[in-house]
């Protein structure tokens, strides 16, 4: 079967973030970096977009990130490298879609190839920190199956709560607890004694002869594995702090980057323009009512445009501080309606032309 974890590293400072996107990047399990994604980036600078994030949205305390690691399943599998990278990417856009960067990484410096995944634990749309219900966890295994399915490869095969590690592991501990040598190692013992079993129902009647034994061991796949097995242990979980799966299902509000600073209450700095402008001609016959439905008919910047706005902001930012430019990044998003009267140009009218401003 295949696993998927969420092991409980418990970071919450900006090293620990730093320290784990370094371990998880490292060229020699990465192959020189080759099998590396960021959904959520702008740039490469994966630790200064993370921050960004949590900084545009004060979120800069608590709980930094989650860390997932993928182990498809070995049978039957003949996935390229890229097969595992695409595959990583099609897993992270389940907490993409939701505005979490993800970090995506294949580690090949083991016998078992697998992944990792690194979730920002700051949502760069809503600003609100990682929080998961029952139901949202089952459906993130629900998705998993699916991706594996279209590989060719068993789903996940335990109980949604399973994938949560129910073991809080400290940064000063390193970072084999990622690696899930053990829970890999007794999965491949699974496989070889769920074998074994299927080939001793076969009928053969008082058959321990050399050759049948032979043929057995023959039928086994050859596979390699980890060592130091030791049982898993099996014990209740229960996570701590803003990012714990609650009971509560909570959905996922409407896109707002409302979080970030205002750009109009600042005089210096990067001010990123995307504003929209919109020309309004009011018939000269319009009362006040009807002057107002015009204006408030006008759609503002939409929400999904906000969000991707915003992140063009943090990835500014990130990348201004790269170049050691530590200066404050705005983004205006605000709609602009400028409304001209048919009778302005009328001495007569105390009608004025205005313009009107919504952010």
């Amino acid at each position: 079967m295949s696993i998927v974890k969420d092991v409980n590293v418990n970071g919450t400072t900006s090293n620990d973030t730093k320290s784990l996107l370094e371990y998880l990047t490292d060229k020699l399990k990465t192959d020189g970096g080759k099998y590396v994604a960021g959904l959520g980036f702008i740039t490469n600078n994966y630790f200064d977009e993370f921050q960004a994030v949590k900084m545009a949205n004060q979120k800069t305390s608590g709980r930094q990130f989650r860390q997932i690691t993928i182990s498809p399943s070995p049978a039957g599998n003949e996935l390229t490298h890229q097969d595992y990278l695409n595959m990583g990417i099609k897993i992270a856009r389940h907490y993409y879609g939701q505005g979490f960067q993800v970090l995506v990484t294949v580690h090949l410096d083991t016998k078992t190839v697998h992944l990792h995944m690194a979730v920002n634990s700051v949502n760069f749309r809503t600003g609100k920190m990682f929080s998961q219900s029952k139901s949202e966890l089952n459906r993130f295994k629900l998705h998993c199956d699916h991706v594996f399915t279209d590989y060719g490869l068993d789903p996940i095969g335990k109980p949604a709560e399973t994938i949560i590690d129910p073991v809080v592991h400290e940064m000063s501990e390193g970072f084999d607890c990622l690696e899930l040598y053990d829970e890999i190692l007794a999965d491949k013992a699974r496989i070889f004694d769920d074998l074994y079993d299927e080939q001793n129902s076969t009928t053969i009647e008082d058959d321990t002869s050399s050759d049948y034994i032979a043929y057995k061991a023959a039928s086994l796949p050859i596979t390699t594995g980890y060592y130091n097995y030791n049982k898993e242990q099996e014990i209740a979980h229960e996570e701590e702090n803003n990012m714990e799966y609650t009971e509560e299902n909570n959905t996922l509000p409407t896109l707002n980057n409302s979080q970030l600073p205002d750009q109009s209450v600042h005089t210096s700095g990067l001010i990123i323009d995307c504003s929209r402008n919109v020309n309004l001609k009011v018939p000269s016959n319009y009362n006040n009512s009807q002057i107002s439905d015009l204006i408030n008919s006008v759609e503002p910047v939409s929400e999904q445009d906000r969000a991707y706005n915003a992140k063009i902001g943090i990835g500014s930012l990130a990348e201004l501080r790269n170049r050691g430019c530590d200066v404050p990044v705005y983004v205006n998003n605000s709609t602009n309606i400028n409304v001209v009267f048919d009778d302005v140009m009328n001495s007569s009218s105390d009608i004025f032309d205005a313009s009107f401003t919504i952010d």
